[in-house]
């Protein structure tokens, strides 16, 4: 198989989805890419993807792989994106970071982000996963890999979804809970965010943390 190889001739910005996701396979695509979401898999968990979106456009199991490498790259690359800098200072980085993780499940999944008290990411985290409409989220958990962390602070987050990310009256009693426990051994939940495919809603900035 020949590699197309990308040069400075190449005007990337420009170039159509298909040229780009042919320079990253070596191939020329002979197929209309799918959305970029589906085919990165934000409205599809990857673990559990099929290649549905690859048999679209005729590819074999090892070029879907590599799309699968692509997307793992761009996660870490957020992922390192927030270790570099303290959260407080950077909410959009954070709030990018789970819509790409959390946005396209078609399930519930709760995730904390653990900082220090300097407001530097520890480790982001899935504790929790449950069906469409709900999940099982046990403070005593939460307590327990606080201390393993040595946590100062929390950012809370689980994705709906339906779409809205309208905080529900659970929500708020599962934050108010998380909250409770956490303090008693002096740490502090910062906010809770709700995301979707398309938006993530931070309950501290809607006043009801």
């Amino acid at each position: 198989m020949s590699i197309v190889v990308a040069t400075d001739s190449i005007d990337i910005r420009r170039s159509s989805d298909a040229d780009l996701i042919g320079q990253v396979l070596g191939v020329d695509l002979v197929r209309r890419p799918p959305s970029l979401a589906r085919l990165f898999g934000l409205h599809l968990y990857p673990h559990e993807a099929s290649d549905g979106d690859c048999d679209e456009l005729g590819l074999p199991q090892d070029q879907c792989i590599r799309l699968r490498c692509a997307r793992e790259l761009v996660e870490r690359a957020l992922y390192e994106n927030l270790r570099e800098r303290p959260d407080l200072n950077s909410p959009n980085a954070m709030k990018t970071f789970l819509r790409v993780k959390l946005g396209g499940l078609a399930h519930e999944a709760f995730w904390v982000v653990w900082l220090d008290s300097q407001h530097r990411l520890l480790a982001a985290e899935e504790l929790f996963r449950g069906t469409l409409n709900q999940t099982s989220v046990y403070p005593r958990e939460l307590v327990r890999r606080a201390l393993d962390h040595h946590a100062a602070s929390v950012v809370l987050a689980h994705n709906h979804p339906s779409g809205d990310c309208t905080p529900s009256h659970a929500d708020c009693h599962l934050t108010n809970t998380i909250k409770a426990a956490l303090a008693l051994i002096d740490v502090r939940v910062i906010d809770h965010l709700i995301v979707s495919d398309q938006e993530v809603k931070s309950m501290a900035e809607s006043g009801l943390m």
